[in-house]
């Protein structure tokens, strides 16, 4: 879902803005008292006075920092679900084509109902699951955790095993 980067400036635009504000508001006016610091510090002979402002100008540049990269962790954080929202709806997309049938053969007379053989991925399906499983790690779940959600959502494997194991996840996650 790269293409969500070009609408990403118009995502909670205002936020950007606050963030941006911050960091610059941080930087001047820390680096204001900073520079009163060590004028003041200069003129008294005041060691104190220095130590005083400068510290006072340290500190107000990491806390405004500090609140335009929080803002930023809430935007990142709402990109990436939305990207990970758009990337398993294409898998259940994939999953839901018809596979082509095979050819009408006789029925028996007793029809015994097996469950089907586990088919491994198509590669333009195997392309989208390993994005999806890169997704779920970058929104923090453990390979178990994702493991889960493959095989809650009925997510074919890619060498078309039986089910999802962590090496499995492992092995995707490792080829990054």
């Amino acid at each position: 879902m790269k293409n969500s980067t070009k609408s990403e400036s118009a995502k909670y635009p205002a936020l950007r803005i606050i963030a941006a504000w911050y960091k610059a508001l941080g930087l001047v006016v820390g680096g204001i008292l900073i520079i009163v610091g060590a004028v003041s510090g200069w003129q008294d002979e005041s060691f104190v006075a220095f130590i005083s402002w400068g510290s006072a100008g340290v500190i107000f540049i990491i806390l405004a920092v500090s609140i335009a990269e929080i803002i930023q962790v809430f935007l990142d954080t709402e990109r990436s679900t939305r990207d990970s929202a758009g990337y398993l709806q294409r898998l259940v997309e994939l999953q839901a084509k018809p596979q082509p049938s095979a050819p009408a053969r006789a029925t028996p007379a007793v029809r015994v109902r097996r469950p089907p053989e586990p088919q491994p991925a198509t590669p333009s399906q195997a392309d989208s699951i390993k994005v999806l499983i890169r997704g779920l790690h970058e929104d923090g779940l453990t390979e178990e955790q994702i493991v889960k959600e493959l095989q809650s959502e009925n997510i074919s494997t890619l060498d078309g095993a039986n089910g999802w194991t962590s090496s499995a996840v492992r092995k995707v996650l490792s080829k990054e």
